[in-house]
């Protein structure tokens, strides 16, 4: 994806669905690097789309990445599927509900047409990937901890049974 066919994220109204407040899609997500999920009440692979962000979000690989949902069909409907239980199910997202005349205006300026429909954001605001979940890497999102060489070794180790490290088996 160039930047010049990357489309900004549109400033649109939103409802944040934990406080009730109003904000804006750049004011919600600026100066952090996010990943948006666009979802309805009646779409049946959205649930487990918000699933899996909310597990991503519990990997402190995630840490420095914002996960969000934008409910675009039902404030009411998305409250009741968010709040269903005694917690709040994916307590790890921060949800947002979009009124249907700003969603149509989020589905031209971003094309798409089906939901879920991702947008990651890196901290400048500006959009990285968007799509579907099979053009999204989750495994190289803005903002994730990487992990280095020291780690890789570090795992190795804790993985050997007999406790000495090893790198390479050398058998001549």
């Amino acid at each position: 994806m160039t930047a010049a066919s990357t489309p900004n994220l549109p400033d649109l109204p939103l409802t944040n669905l934990g406080n009730a407040e109003f904000t804006a899609t750049r004011e919600a997500f600026s100066g952090q690097n996010a990943v948006i999920d666009f979802w309805t009440t009646r779409c049946t692979n959205c649930p487990s789309a918000l699933d899996e962000l909310n597990d991503l979000a519990s990997d402190e690989r995630y840490e420095g990445v914002k996960f969000a949902s934008i409910c675009c069909d039902s404030c009411d409907g998305a409250r009741e599927i968010i709040e269903k239980d005694d917690a709040p199910r994916w307590d790890r997202i921060t949800h947002f509900f979009m009124d249907s005349e700003h969603k149509e205006e989020a589905k031209r300026i971003l094309g798409f047409g089906r939901v879920p429909f991702y947008v990651v954001l890196n901290e400048d605001g500006d959009i990285v990937q968007m799509g579907s979940k099979k053009n999204i890497d989750f495994d190289n999102l803005p903002g994730m901890v990487q992990p280095t060489m020291g780690d890789d070794i570090a795992e190795e180790k804790k993985d050997d049974d007999d406790g000495a490290f090893k790198i390479f088996d050398l058998d001549f």
